[in-house]
């Protein structure tokens, strides 16, 4: 006779899973981590990054760049939201 047993319950991501960076910026901007290039947003929409401490940098020539601190979570996705404002001339 075999038992089988289940949990409903999702089981912990490994330490070292990557998180996801979400990223909701507008109008857009190149998304730098840690300067490096990642690309532009959108049409990019999320970064896989392994957990840690980053620093993020939105650059639009409209506006000053802006620099943010982000902290990935293993197996979690974290939301970064900002609206570009752009320069008086």
């Amino acid at each position: 006779m075999t038992k089988s047993t289940f949990s409903d319950a999702p089981s912990a991501p490994a330490a070292d899973a990557p998180g996801t960076l979400r990223l909701a910026i507008s109008p857009w901007a190149e998304v730098w981590i840690d300067g490096v290039s990642r690309g532009v947003t959108p049409p990019m929409k999320s970064i896989q990054l392994p957990p840690g401490s980053y620093r993020v940098e939105l650059r639009n020539p409209a506006a000053p760049p802006a620099v943010l601190r982000i902290e990935v979570q293993a197996g979690r996705p974290v939301t970064l939201n900002h609206r570009i404002q752009e320069s008086a001339r």
